[in-house]
């Protein structure tokens, strides 16, 4: 079954959920599907546990953070690593990915960092007045 999970997300379309766990050894990042909690597909990051899950807002990317501060962008349909970001120790507290995966935002306490979703080149860095806990996409519609 779907047991305890640190991250949960649901897909667009409302069918499925991705969740995530953060313990170690590592365990996947899991797609279920809603009805009947069925196992779909794992996202494994191999050594390293998941801290915080997104999935864009067309359910075709998922973006997973460990605790070593790296990002893993995935294809959704195929379970499919499509891209590793090997950013610095401690900059990633969370992820939330644009329509389509083409851009990726995450935090860390007061700064918000825009990555290029791509290449993992890092687009800007924007410091706030205060920590910030949590972050979300908007869709374009303007919807979360």
């Amino acid at each position: 079954g779907i047991g305890r999970h640190a991250a949960v997300r649901v897909l667009p379309a409302g069918d499925q959920i991705v969740t995530g766990v953060s313990v170690w050894p590592a365990q996947p990042t899991v797609l279920w599907g809603v009805e009947g909690a069925v196992l779909l597909r794992t996202f494994l990051q191999a050594e390293d546990s998941v801290s915080f899950l997104d999935v864009s807002s067309c359910g075709r990317k998922l973006v997973t953070t460990g605790r070593w501060a790296d990002m893993f962008v995935w294809d959704v349909a195929t379970g499919q690593l499509e891209h590793r970001f090997r950013v610095q120790r401690d900059i990633v507290g969370g992820a939330a990915l644009s329509w389509g995966g083409a851009s990726i935002a995450s935090f860390a306490e007061r700064l918000v960092l825009l990555w290029h979703g791509r290449t993992g080149r890092l687009l800007r860095t924007d410091d706030m007045d205060g920590e910030i806990a949590a972050m979300a996409t908007v869709d374009r519609a303007g919807g979360f």
